[in-house]
């Protein structure tokens, strides 16, 4: 098969290392590959293609805070989006992110359409079934379409208001293709489905989630090394975040801040991974780490962790809960969004959105974890979150739906 895959970044944050390893997963069972993405720049990496310059970018991005709608021109990406597409003549198509102002998503579907092939949409957050929001929270409008939208000031930002034209965009596009499927965490699936733009496509929605590399890569490791480092008291419980510090969706500074002023009498350390605001005012019991590309160092510092605390409310699958579980270590956070789908029951500590003291409280209980928890939350990413055996049967699956659609495509 030759296999498109696009997405806002590639080997960039959580999305585009996913879509990166889809990718040379596929490329190891003998399929051919292509990558479009939007930002940053990675020419050191094959069969990968930057679609969108700088400048574009740019005015797509002043265009969203303009008038709304989602990087709607997008000449230059457009042009290369269909230069690319039928020189590569992809079966089938693997879908990210197709926010964040490098893509025009209208066209994108025209293109599809026009291919009439299979197409594989991961909703890694909510945007597909919202008129706007990559998030919507407690906000019920997208179960009616939306409009009045009561989050223009969140991601993607806008002074104006087109979130019912867009949602009826995306459900004049979904309708338009015949195999296009969506794969989410069994909370997003669920949401999804309440959303009229999902009328039509009820069982192409397949909730089987991602993964990591639980087996080569996110795995116990050991942390002698980072110890030294970071000069840490191996005898005192250590409790982790990994988040970046300026996205205030993640609440690193109102629930990881808080929690640790609150345990500055106490034992217990703290380390945050995630520091893009160097300003910043860091409690003092507290190691603030900028983000770490090195993802075994990454593990030596989750494999270390006693506890590691999800402060955000708003996830539909948060990786570094997967990674921190991957490495034998609990999670503490709360039970909102897609957070419970990541949790191992056994080991957990999850609480109720609002109820940040009883989290707190909890906090300034936690000691060492213990060799049987390890063992379980190790267990439980095993079974739960190996990328190669969710790869292995997406890959599987294309395979039967692009001999189905060429052997259609053949009688026709």
């Amino acid at each position: 098969m030759r296999v498109l895959f696009i997405n806002t970044v590639i080997k960039d944050g959580s999305t585009g290392n996913i879509m990166f390893n889809l990718q040379e997963k596929f490329r190891q069972y003998g399929h051919d590959t292509l990558f479009f993405y939007g930002r940053e720049s990675h020419s050191e990496i094959r069969r990968a293609r930057k679609i969108t310059p700088a400048v574009e970018l740019y005015i797509n991005v002043l265009f969203t805070r303009l008038f709304g709608l989602n990087s709607v021109k997008a000449p230059i990406s457009s042009i290369k989006l269909k230069r690319y597409i039928k020189q590569f003549n992809p079966d089938a198509v693997v879908l990210g992110n197709l926010h964040g102002y490098y893509i025009n998503e209208n066209y994108l579907f025209k293109l599809l359409k026009v291919f009439n092939i299979p197409v594989y949409y991961y909703m890694f957050d909510e945007y597909a079934y919202h008129g706007k929001c990559t998030y919507a929270g407690d906000c019920k409008k997208y179960k009616n379409g939306c409009g009045d939208c009561p989050k223009l000031g969140d991601y993607p930002k806008t002074f104006y208001d087109c979130s019912k034209a867009m949602f009826s965009d995306k459900k004049r596009n979904y309708s338009s293709l015949d195999s296009l499927f969506f794969i989410s965490t069994p909370q997003n699936c669920r949401r999804a489905l309440d959303s009229p733009i999902f009328s039509e496509k009820e069982k192409n929605v397949l909730s089987c989630a991602w993964g990591i590399d639980v087996k080569s890569v996110y795995k116990p490791t050991d942390p002698s090394d980072v110890i030294k480092e970071l000069g840490i008291d191996t005898q005192k419980p250590i409790v982790l975040s990994i988040n970046p510090l300026s996205d205030l969706r993640k609440n690193v500074k109102e629930v990881f801040f808080k929690a640790a002023n609150v345990c500055k009498n106490s034992q217990i350390q703290f380390v945050h991974v995630g520091n893009d605001e160097p300003e910043a005012e860091i409690p003092g019991n507290c190691i603030s780490l900028p983000y770490i590309a090195d993802q075994e160092k990454l593990s030596k510092i989750c494999t270390l962790a006693d506890a590691f605390i999800m402060t955000s409310k708003e996830d539909t699958y948060p990786t570094v809960c997967l990674i921190s579980q991957a490495c034998g270590t609990p999670i503490i956070g709360f039970n909102s969004s897609g957070i419970p789908d990541t949790a191992c029951p056994e080991t957990a500590k999850l609480f109720p959105a609002d109820d940040l003291d009883s989290l707190i409280s909890y906090v300034k209980t936690i000691d060492k974890k213990t060799d049987e928890a390890s063992r379980k939350c190790r267990e439980y990413a095993l079974e739960n979150f190996d990328f190669e055996t969710k790869a292995i049967d997406l890959i599987k699956r294309m395979e039967e739906e692009v001999q189905h659609a060429k052997s259609c495509y053949n009688r026709g």
